[in-house]
C-alpha cells in the first residue's frame, strides 16, 4: 500500500519478498485500496512495470479489478475504479471499528454501470 500514490495511475516503486500472502495480481490489473483512509485518499493504481507473465502481490487491502476478454477494457476499469460515483459508493459500503473500516466486496461485484461498446472504453 505504501508503493501507491494518491491520485497517480503509476506504480513507480516496489520491493522484492518471498511470498507470504496477499493479493496476487498482473500487469492490466487495477489496484484499488479497500480500507480507510486509503480509499479516501485516492490509493488506486494501474498494474504496468512487470514482466511478461509475471505474477505480483500485494497487500491483502487491495481489491484487484481485471478486464474481462472482448467484454472490458483494462484502461476502462481503472477510470472507473476513479470515478466519483464508484469511488462514492465503494466509500459509502465501508464497515469495521473506526479507522480500519474497509469496503464490501459484495458492493463492487454488485456495482452496476452502463458498459460502452469495447471500441468506445
Amino acid at each position: 500500500m505504501d508503493n501507491l500514490e494518491p491520485f497517480n495511475k503509476k506504480i513507480y516503486s516496489f520491493s522484492m519478498e518471498f511470498f507470504k500472502g496477499g493479493s496476487k495480481f498482473k500487469n492490466g490489473d487495477t489496484l484499488l485500496a479497500r480500507i480507510t483512509p486509503c480509499l479516501e485518499n485516492g490509493k488506486t493504481a494501474f498494474v504496468d512495470f512487470l514482466e511478461n507473465n509475471e505474477i505480483a502481490f500485494g497487500s491483502t487491502e487491495f481489491i484487484i479489478l481485471r478486464e474481462k476478454e472482448n467484454i472490458s477494457d483494462k484502461h476502462f476499469l481503472y477510470y472507473l475504479a476513479r470515478s466519483e460515483k464508484f469511488r462514492e459508493t465503494a466509500i459509502k459500503s465501508m464497515t469495521g471499528s473506526s479507522g480500519r473500516e474497509r469496503v464490501q466486496i459484495e458492493v463492487i461485484k454488485d456495482y452496476e454501470f452502463s458498459l460502452p461498446p469495447l471500441e468506445t472504453q
